[in-house]
């Protein structure tokens, strides 16, 4: 696996072993770069236990990408290598249980050259701002992209905080709200061995290990707000 400093800083580097490498919360607290898987990587797994995430998987099937288009620095056989053909020759040692809702999904792939000339007029007047909006909606929601957080400094509506008030809203009576953000997650037990299966049959094959993040950022619970 590859990783990348925050905001997609050069300087990332290849994890060694197989273990999972966990950041410091501590660190991140007092300002340490922070360190993220590639997006490759993130995709690849995607590809595997789909977009849906571990909450939303009690819920619905799983929701898998069906394509996905680049735009630069494009080889047709080194894409679909990194995005989901290596998840195959890794998971060919140990396959997902055939009774298992989860499978490797192919992407079609394709290419859309980008206009050089504006491109670099984009890289140059960069913004931090992130929008997010849905069907319907008279506005949208900006965030500053470094914080993820909107300019007022309160927390996005697509924040792990107002996801899982929703969840929870979804789900009442039958969770307790004793039970955590991570707690919840570990109750989708056939994700969570989908996604450990991939990611020890990608360590195991490549060699390398897996980037986490701390533990403490899911140990919260639903707060009622109102």
């Amino acid at each position: 696996m590859r990783t990348k400093l925050e905001s997609s800083q050069p300087g990332g580097h290849f994890i060694h072993g197989t273990k999972v490498v966990q950041i410091p919360y501590d660190g991140m607290q007092l300002g340490s770069k922070s360190v993220h898987l590639s997006c490759s990587d993130k995709i690849a797994k995607r590809c595997v236990i789909g977009v849906q995430g571990a909450l939303l998987t009690q819920l619905i099937p799983p929701l898998y990408m069906t394509g996905i288009v680049i735009g630069d620095k494009f080889s047709h056989g080194s894409v679909a290598r990194s995005l989901c053909c290596r998840s195959q020759i890794a998971l060919a040692g140990s396959q997902l249980s055939p009774s298992s809702i989860f499978d490797l999904h192919h992407l079609k792939i394709g290419h859309w050259p980008l206009n050089t000339k504006r491109c670099d007029q984009v890289n140059k007047a960069r913004t931090k701002i992130s929008m997010n909006w849905m069907s319907g909606d008279k506005n949208m929601e900006a965030l500053d992209a470094t914080t993820g957080r909107l300019e007022n400094n309160n927390s996005s509506r697509i924040s792990k905080d107002a996801l899982f008030r929703n969840f929870q809203l979804l789900c009442e009576p039958a969770r307790s709200p004793s039970c955590t953000y991570r707690e919840n997650k570990q109750l989708s037990k056939e994700y969570q061995q989908a996604k450990q299966i991939w990611i020890e049959a990608m360590s195991r094959r490549f060699k390398t290990g897996w980037c986490a993040k701390p533990s403490e950022v899911d140990e919260f619970l639903c707060v009622d707000r109102n």
